[in-house]
């Protein structure tokens, strides 16, 4: 065995130095001359420190020469085989140059012999992470640093080092907070260790501590002021705070010193211009990168999309999103796409695109949310309410869904339902504007109109400029027949919108143009529905509206045009039927009239009375009572306490002689309004002619005082022939020449001083004042030569006063000869009451 003794200094006498070599001394005995020079050439060699290589492989390794220090650690290793050392270095030498197998051979190496030793360890954890075997590398770091010794070189370096490495292993097994705790522990060690800080600012991102991780970036790049990279994830994060100039100015500076083209960064930027609302800057930058063939194709064809739509480009909105759907099959892209149909009103594409998406993620909350709307939209109700109430088990407080089956209810006209979700609503959030809106909607369908205008003014205190809350509260006013208001929240509605959409809005020109027709501006009127019709060119709704002001400024022939434009639409629309019939009543072609109103019936909305009003009325100017009677009977099954209806009705019973029934319709009318002015006038006629007089002219009286006395020439008339009939010829006399001085100044008038000079001439008869009698009679019949009752008169005072026997007998022929249409025509006038009242 040979045992290398280390000289201490000079030892000779002459004071000669000391042999430089060691001594050697053997165990065996050997030749003194020539087996000792021999082994010494074999096995002495010179310290490892006074080796060139190991200088020249430690300068390689500080300057990042890798392969210049592995070539020389290797030629090292030949002459020290078993250093520890020498096999750690050059295993980190390979490690660095990405040769990882051959580092853990020698990491390996070093292990075996020293097993007790920790930077082997430490290093070859940090192999097993960077080849991917995350539990070899946790177990070798854990062991690597339990064993690492206090006065271990470089012991602070191998401890940061490990520590880092093990944290990124916690991220990777998304251990976050196990990984906060190794960086942070590091970071204490070493405050200025720029790998930990931009570590660190990662995993403070993904635990969502935003301002931990700015202070983090911040520190880095304090450090390192041009590193891409933190720049980049520093400008995300501002991006994620809403701060988009200071991500802007990030991603800029990123760019520039990033010594390619970044992709990433340039779809980041494009971002940022989007939340930034510089859509054409980020169009640039998505279509430079479809130049540059960005990877994920589909991801910038999403994007693009997005900024197109917001520019309100939607057509080459929805050519990117279906190129899009061509490279990736997204359940997004097909909600995103399917929103811009609901935007261009499609709802049928929209519908297929949102059942699409529903089929490749069923849980997708607003693609089935938007569906119930759009199947509301298609007035499939029955499918919308599954969809909402299928939401609303799973979650009752959804309350967007609680908003949207308020509405669906709506339409299916379950009104009392939708309250019930509305209420819910408002009841959570009282200032949830839809909630209120729909509120409104369902009140005013139930004719609730002071409960719709409190829900809408509420709503406009919240948003005060939605042009959609005016607009509604507009038709709120239109039908509470407030039309200056009206007028006014539809001025308003239009300038709200005009900041956006400097063409209009269809309904609120057509609403705005019907409270300009009510305010008599017919001119102004006739502008809006042209501008509603240059927006919506098939809506019948709008040409019924414009035939109303040509109605009202007596332009027929315009009028007819466009019910003719709006029949070419639709054939079977009641409402433009009813109004042409109108018109040929007018022109009194009542048949005509007739075949119009037929025919809307048929085609009316459910429970509409309207259009059975009007043709009852046509049927009773053509006499055709029975039928006339079964319309009136049909509008009161439909609204049993409708009082045009029972006024109507009762008046026909009258003149069928059907006196009973007619006073049970007009107690009803007047149970409703005691002071109703028609209800009082016919009912004074129906005790008239059943003789109970006192009660005709208790009638007549409340009608005389009543606060809208419709025509005050037929109450005189009226009362005066009551009072002849209780014998009260001084008021008779009274009353019916009062009757007579008023002015003709419509037909209604006309007729009642026609009636009152015909009875006066009855009273006078009956107070043998003859002469009086025959010019009353005369100037009756000179106005109607065919009325029935002067002619009968006339004749009795010709036939037993005057004598005149032959004209007696001519004026009874002609009573008889027109007795019927005298009825019919008697009827038709006192219709002229009802449409007054």
């Amino acid at each position: 065995m040979l045992n290398i003794i280390h000289s201490s200094g000079p030892t000779s006498i002459d004071g000669n130095f000391g042999n430089i070599v060691p001594a050697v001394s053997y165990d065996t005995p050997m030749d003194p001359i020539t087996k000792p020079r021999s082994r010494l050439s074999g096995v002495i060699k010179p310290p490892k420190i006074l080796n060139p290589n190991l200088y020249k492989a430690s300068k390689a390794l500080e300057s990042g020469h890798y392969q210049e220090a592995k070539d020389c650690l290797t030629r090292l290793i030949k002459s020290y085989p078993n250093s520890y050392s020498l096999r750690c270095d050059r295993g980190l030498a390979s490690k660095k140059l990405g040769n990882l197998t051959e580092a853990l051979h020698d990491f390996d190496y070093a292990i075996k012999k020293n097993p007790e030793k920790s930077r082997a360890l430490l290093l070859r954890g940090e192999t097993f992470y960077y080849k991917k075997d995350y539990e070899s590398a946790k177990n070798d770091l854990n062991k690597g640093l339990s064993s690492l010794k206090p006065d271990e070189n470089d012991r602070i370096n191998f401890w940061i080092s490990a520590t880092r490495i093990y944290g990124e292993i916690m991220v990777l097994e998304e251990n976050y907070y196990d990984a906060l705790d190794c960086f942070n522990r590091v970071l204490k060690s070493s405050p200025c260790d720029s790998m930990t800080l931009q570590a660190r600012g990662q995993i403070n991102i993904k635990l969502q501590r935003y301002l931990d991780a700015l202070d983090d970036f911040n520190a880095f790049l304090k450090i390192e002021s041009d590193n891409p990279d933190v720049l980049s994830s520093r400008g995300s994060l501002y991006k994620k705070l809403g701060r988009y100039d200071a991500a802007l100015k990030d991603y800029t500076n990123a760019m520039r010193l990033s010594k390619r083209i970044d992709l990433q960064l340039l779809l980041n930027r494009g971002k940022i211009y989007q939340a930034q609302a510089r859509y054409e800057d980020a169009l640039k930058d998505f279509n430079e990168l479809l130049k540059l063939k960005y990877s994920d194709v589909a991801r910038i064809f999403r994007n693009r999309a997005r900024a197109y739509r917001c520019l309100s480009r939607y057509q080459e909105a929805l050519s990117d999103y279906t190129e899009a759907i061509k490279f990736d099959r997204k359940a997004s892209t097909y909600r995103k796409r399917a929103e811009i149909y609901h935007t261009l009103l499609q709802p049928t594409e929209a519908l297929s695109d949102l059942d699409q998406a529903l089929i490749i993620d069923p849980l997708d909350k607003s693609a089935e949310s938007l569906r119930n709307q759009v199947y509301a939209i298609l007035k499939k109700y029955d499918n919308a309410l599954d969809g909402l109430n299928k939401i609303l088990n799973d979650n009752p407080f959804d309350i967007t869904s609680r908003v949207n089956r308020g509405d669906v209810l709506r339409n299916m006209k379950q009104y009392t339902n939708a309250l019930i979700d509305l209420d819910f609503v408002v009841k959570n959030q009282p200032r949830n504007v839809n909630a209120l809106l729909n509120r409104a909607k369902v009140h005013r369908m139930l004719l609730n109109y002071d409960a719709a205008l409190a829900d809408l003014n509420e709503a406009i205190d919240i948003e005060l400029n939605n042009p959609r809350l005016l607009r509604n509260r507009g038709k709120v006013f239109l039908l509470l027949n407030n039309y200056k208001a009206a007028k006014d929240d539809f001025d308003a509605s239009l300038k709200s919108l005009w900041n956006g959409r400097p063409e209009g809005h269809a309904s609120t020109h057509r609403h705005r143009g019907r409270a300009l027709t009510m305010l008599k501006e017919y001119g102004k009127a006739l502008v809006d529905f042209d501008k509603s019709l240059l927006l919506k060119p098939n809506n019948v709704n709008v040409y019924c509206d414009r035939v109303e002001t040509y109605i009202a400024m007596e332009h027929i022939n315009e009028a007819f045009q466009d019910l003719k434009h709006a029949l070419e639409f639709d054939g079977h629309n009641a409402k433009a039927l009813d109004l042409r019939a109108s018109l040929y009543v007018k022109l009194k072609q009542y048949q005509s009239a007739l075949q119009d109103y037929n025919l809307a019936v048929q085609f009316r909305p459910e429970n509409d009375i309207s259009i059975l009003n009007h043709r009852a009325k046509t049927l009773q100017i053509l006499s055709k009572w029975q039928e006339a009677l079964a319309d009136w009977n049909q509008v009161l099954k439909i609204s049993p306490k409708n009082v045009e209806g029972l006024e109507n009705r009762a008046h026909l019973f009258f003149k069928l002689l059907r006196y009973e029934e007619a006073l049970v319709d007009l107690d009803n009318v007047l149970s409703i309004n005691p002071t109703n002015f028609f209800a009082l006038c016919i009912r004074s006629e129906v005790y008239h002619a059943i003789e109970r007089y006192e009660e005709a002219l208790e009638d007549l009286n409340k009608a005389h005082s009543a606060p809208s006395c419709g025509n005050m020439c037929f109450v005189l008339m009226m009362r005066g022939e009551v009072y002849r009939a209780l014998g009260k010829n001084k008021e008779a006399m009274f009353d019916l020449s009062n009757a007579i001085k008023f002015k003709q100044t419509n037909e209604l008038n006309t007729w009642s001083r026609i009636k009152a000079y015909e009875r006066r001439a009855v009273l006078y008869r009956s107070m043998e004042q003859y002469q009086k009698a025959l010019e009353d009679l005369n100037k009756v019949l000179e106005a109607d030569p065919t009325n029935f009752i002067a002619l009968c008169e006339r004749s009795i005072i010709l036939r037993d006063v005057v004598r005149r026997y032959d004209e007696a007998w001519d004026d009874l022929e002609m009573a008889f000869d027109t007795k019927e249409d005298n009825f019919a025509k008697d009827f038709v006038v006192k219709e002229l009451l009802i449409y007054e009242a």
